[in-house]
């Protein structure tokens, strides 16, 4: 089954990986007629609790720079929001 893709906007700054595509675990809600996105935590393999509360993962393209809070970034939805 296909997840389905939303622009998200970026609840606060996010560092994406310098090198390769990156899928970091988040909750998306409704805010301001738009979809916000927060990252879990720290998100290494190890963190699993991170996923417990996530309804999404962000698609964060490789870079040296942080997104800033209100970036628009695609999110691959794990659930009915």
């Amino acid at each position: 089954m296909l997840r389905p893709r939303v622009e998200v906007a970026l609840g606060h700054d996010v560092r994406p990986d310098p090198v390769r595509l990156e899928y970091q675990r988040a909750t998306v809600s409704w805010e301001d007629h738009r979809f916000v996105a927060r990252t879990t935590g720290l998100q290494s393999s190890s963190r699993l609790m991170s996923i417990v509360g996530a309804n999404a993962l962000l698609e964060l393209e490789p870079g040296e720079q942080v997104l800033s809070k209100g970036t628009m970034v695609q999110a691959l939805l794990l659930s009915n929001l």
